[in-house]
């Protein structure tokens, strides 16, 4: 299996309002790459990454999942998340791995309350944030009214690159203000796509859209705002770099559009994560600790540095026992590497490593810094532990879970069936 260096790295969380579109978007992307060759559906049971029984019966997401794919010689990984308030642990311990958030907003709805907590953890954590327009081809899709909103809510710096064209029932057409071209989708052949030029009728409505881009991304830039001044232009590639920068800053958060039951967009998605999205090594250095001063410290994801990898998900599963989901920050990981849990000393040696697709498990030889990927049966770390090379005295910073909302106690019947 190829290891990826981190320069050739996306990590990519979705996350948003229950039913927004999240698990059909990571099928729609998962075929695009060719992980599957059909789409599954929630109601079938049959998606990636909504794959335990409890997911299954109730059709929705309970637990954050990885996939990974290949994308022009880049690994992707994508990690989707519960949309439920209840499962929100996973979300945030989701977002604390990723290196860019896709924040998924339903045409139909619009900004919802799921919409707005993600948003707060990505404040948090300070995560590059962009938002993906979805079900853009079902009846009452209002994509104008979904931007207005999120313009409302989350500011100015919200800027849609990607416009459709007559959404709602039989959409099939998305205008790119980045690109300037029109991209068009067959309904009888998934996945097939034409560019072309854009239409007079829409091109006006283009031109606006992509003059608020250029605006808002020459903002964000000295140099990108003196030379728009002189030429009032940005070039294609200044765009790109600029929306990376803005991205990484927090000062532009852009607005993609998809349809995935009909792969619209999922292909150009998968391009604007490997052009525009940031590399781990372009997200920069991660807050750690110092133990036990407790001091502020930053670790680079530097592949041949010590190894520090944290501990972000736990599962149990039958004939498997524990599987622990790692973020490798620096160094590397393989199999038979003697690391320490850094917050107690105990010695964990790695068994299998694995990289992730739902449910299934794909031996891997070592993966490198800025990578994500599983281990089994470690002896004594849990989820917000950091592993590492003996010697090292920092952890990844601990995530601070939701609090419970909600308690509930069972009292038994009868008095003495407490045990049962």
């Amino acid at each position: 299996m190829t290891t990826y260096h981190p320069d050739h790295i996306r990590n990519v969380a979705i996350a948003g309002h229950v039913g927004s579109g999240k698990t059909m978007l990571c099928e729609g992307l998962a075929l695009s790459m060719g992980i599957t060759n059909r789409l599954g559906h929630i109601e079938d049971g049959t998606t990636i990454s909504d794959h335990a029984p409890d997911e299954i019966a109730r059709k929705h997401s309970v637990n954050a999942s990885v996939i990974n794919g290949i994308w022009r010689e880049h690994k992707i990984n994508i990690i989707d998340t519960p949309g439920f308030v209840d499962f929100h642990g996973d979300v945030k311990s989701t977002l604390r791995v990723a290196d860019t958030v896709m924040i998924a907003v339903n045409a139909s709805t619009g900004v919802e309350v799921g919409t707005d907590l993600v948003w707060d953890y990505t404040k948090e954590f300070y995560k590059p944030t962009a938002f993906v327009v979805t079900k853009l081809d079902v009846d009452r899709a209002d994509y104008s009214m979904t931007v207005e909103q999120l313009k409302e809510h989350f500011g100015h710096s919200v800027v849609p690159i990607q416009f459709p064209v007559e959404e709602g029932l039989g959409h099939h057409t998305l205008i790119d203000v980045l690109l300037m071209k029109q991209f068009e989708f067959s309904p009888d052949k998934p996945g097939s796509m034409t560019v072309s030029e854009i239409p007079d009728l829409y091109r006006k409505r283009a031109e606006e859209y992509h003059q608020e881009l250029v605006e808002s991304v020459a903002e964000t830039d000295e140099a990108l705002m003196n030379k728009f001044f002189e030429v009032g232009e940005l070039g294609e590639d200044e765009l790109r770099a600029g929306i990376k920068h803005a991205l990484v800053a927090r000062t532009l958060f852009p607005v993609f559009c998809t349809s995935p039951l009909h792969l619209i967009g999922t292909e150009r998605l998968l391009n604007v994560m490997v052009n525009i999205f940031p590399t781990p090594i372009e997200r920069g250095a991660e807050q750690a600790i110092e133990v036990p001063s407790g001091k502020d410290h930053l670790i680079e994801p530097n592949p041949d540095g010590v190894t520090i990898g944290y501990i972000f998900k736990t599962v149990s599963e039958p004939h498997i026992g524990e599987i622990s989901y790692m973020r490798i920050y620096s160094g590397h990981i393989e199999s038979g590497h003697e690391l320490i849990d850094a917050q107690t000393g105990q010695p964990e040696k790695l068994g299998q490593i694995f990289t992730l697709l739902g449910h299934e498990k794909i031996p891997a030889q070592k993966l490198l810094a800025g990578d994500i990927g599983a281990v089994v049966k470690l002896e004594d770390a849990h989820t917000n532990d950091t592993l590492a090379d003996k010697g090292v005295k920092h952890i990844i910073k601990p995530i601070e879970f939701p609090k419970p909302v909600v308690e509930a106690a069972i009292k038994p019947l009868a008095q003495g069936d407490e045990e049962k």
